[in-house]
């Protein structure tokens, strides 16, 4: 991702640049050879560009200075009083002329009954840009900054903001927007307009075409089955045409990265408490991201509206939703909540297609929408050949999908001192799978594990809150008696796919006739072929 933005970062910073290189090459012609110094250009002469020719001959023993070319003495001798010529490039600018942000020789005393120090009088029609973009139009700001404190070492802070607009020849047109910020964090959900960081969006065009690239937002076709609103990163290329006098196409494809995971979730909401309420993944994640801008909460049936002075704020970083006091919460009433979270498991693309139609009394509408997780698990999650068996063999049945996660404790977990060590002790109903035991004592410490909550009554361990320990510690209460277990649960990739299309025609002034058709396919685990007849719908 980064390299994504950092590549259309330096292709914005170079738009206005182009046009300092537009220069045409030049020739020019000294009848008589008579000074060893020679004026090319009014402009900056481009180097690498210099070619000079006498008869059949190449002159290279020069010195070039800005827009001054000085033959070597020798040379010049023995060329004295020929006809040369000498061909080069120009930049647009000359880099030797002064530019100044403040002029001083523009300060004056200013005289007056009441002394106020000095004036300062600028000619603004005569003020240029550091860079002369020509039809461009940009600005922006980048500042660096450093914090430190008597707790904290020392911490480097920048933060780059620019907005380009403006023609680029040729029919081109340019719009784009770029704010990059190193701070890892999300904007807050408590008020109703959100100022998003660390976004790339840029979009060039020309008569009814556009391309689009970088940070855009995909949102709902005209169709009926065909819902989804999503936060990409990719390129999206967007066409108009005629077929004929009353009759157009429209047709808009895209290809990017998914940033987030689609949930749907119904709040199990408690009498006069407004919140927090968590927010969970699809598989029960307790600790997720939640993309900012992405929820949607309805009340009742009624779409709930985000801000202070609203219905609710939520916290994207700790997937949490608080109600205001104008939205009482009741035992019976019915949230519901859909959202976009982070998910690091696997990389997850996703590419459309969408065609309409219209004519002067009917219109029509083909749409295809794809989105699928890779294969390759990435970020914290590492498969082995067990895992992506055990997978292969468990179909859409997710409750299969879980491994032991007791492991024996190698000499490198011994060196931090900073994990939760247990001692094992058999277990008469599962001889396989030992019974945990806390134990600070790192001479008799045998496993490590990781514990997932399977809901209450369906484990075998709960959290312990009597030890004064710098971590979580569980504690073993019977078969079914807690909510833990150790184990970790494997999520395998999904794929969606959904073609929609419908027709509209209005035959009558009073009358319209409106039809579609879906058809859609669901793959819970990409993995495994079993339970695969079940994934098409339409």
């Amino acid at each position: 991702m980064n390299f994504f933005k950092t590549s259309i970062l330096l292709m914005l910073l170079s738009v206005p640049l182009l046009s300092l290189a537009q220069g045409k090459r030049q020739d020019v012609f000294v009848d008589k050879l008579t000074s060893d110094t020679i004026h090319l250009s009014q402009n900056t002469v481009m180097p690498s560009s210099v070619v000079i020719y006498v008869e059949s001959d190449t002159i290279k023993n020069y010195i070039l200075k800005n827009n001054m070319l000085i033959i070597h003495p020798d040379i010049f001798n023995t060329y004295k009083g020929k006809t040369i010529r000498i061909s080069f490039n120009t930049f647009n600018e000359n880099f030797e002329t002064p530019f100044r942000l403040l002029d001083t020789t523009s300060i004056s005393v200013h005289d007056g009954p009441m002394p106020d120090g000095f004036v300062y009088i600028t000619d603004r029609k005569s003020r240029k840009n550091i860079i002369d973009a020509g039809r461009l139009n940009y600005s922006g700001s980048f500042s660096r900054g450093f914090s430190v404190g008597n707790a904290q070492s020392l911490v480097l802070n920048s933060n780059f903001d620019m907005q380009l607009q403006g023609d680029l020849g040729s029919g081109l047109k340019i719009v784009a927007a770029i704010s990059d910020a190193n701070l890892p964090i999300q904007v807050q959900g408590n008020t109703q307009q959100l100022q998003e960081f660390d976004k790339v969006f840029i979009q060039v065009s020309k008569d009814r075409t556009a391309v689009i690239a970088g940070d855009y937002e995909l949102t709902r076709p005209s169709s009926y089955f065909s819902n989804y609103y999503k936060k990409a990163q990719g390129i999206q290329l967007q066409n108009t045409s005629n077929l004929s006098k009353n009759t157009t196409i429209q047709t808009s494809g895209s290809f990017a990265i998914s940033r987030g995971k689609f949930a749907r979730q119904t709040l199990p909401t408690k009498e006069g408490n407004q919140g927090p309420y968590r927010l969970t993944g699809n598989n029960n994640e307790r600790f997720i991201i939640v993309l900012s801008g992405t929820e949607k909460i309805y009340f009742n049936g009624k779409l709930l509206t985000r801000g202070y002075d609203h219905d609710y704020t939520i916290n994207y970083n700790n997937a949490e939703v608080i109600f205001s006091p104008t939205q009482l919460i009741a035992r019976d009433s019915r949230v519901i909540i859909e959202f976009e979270y982070t998910d690091l498991s696997y990389l997850r693309s996703l590419y459309t297609l969408k065609s309409t139609i219209q004519g002067k009394n009917y219109s029509s509408t083909f749409s295809f929408y794809n989105e699928q997780d890779s294969k390759q698990a990435v970020g914290d999650v590492s498969l082995d050949s067990i895992d992506i068996q055990r997978m292969e063999e468990s179909g859409d049945d997710l409750s299969k999908n879980v491994r032991v996660s007791i492991r024996a404790i190698k000499p490198d977990d011994l060196m931090g001192n900073t994990a939760i060590y247990y001692r094992g002790m058999s277990d008469p109903n599962n001889p396989e799978l030992p019974i945990l035991i806390y134990t600070s004592d790192p001479d008799s410490a045998q496993y490590i594990a990781t514990f997932t909550e399977v809901g209450s009554l369906k484990g075998d361990y709960i959290i312990d809150n009597t030890l004064n320990i710098n971590g979580r510690v569980y504690k073993y209460v019977g078969r079914n008696n807690g909510s833990y277990l150790p184990i970790i649960s494997l999520i395998p990739p999904e794929k969606k796919q959904l073609i929609t299309y419908n027709f509209n025609i209005q035959p009558k002034k009073d009358m319209k006739v409106y039809g579609e058709v879906a058809f859609s396919n669901l793959d819970k685990n990409r993995f495994s072929s079993i339970d695969g007849g079940d994934d098409k719908v339409a």
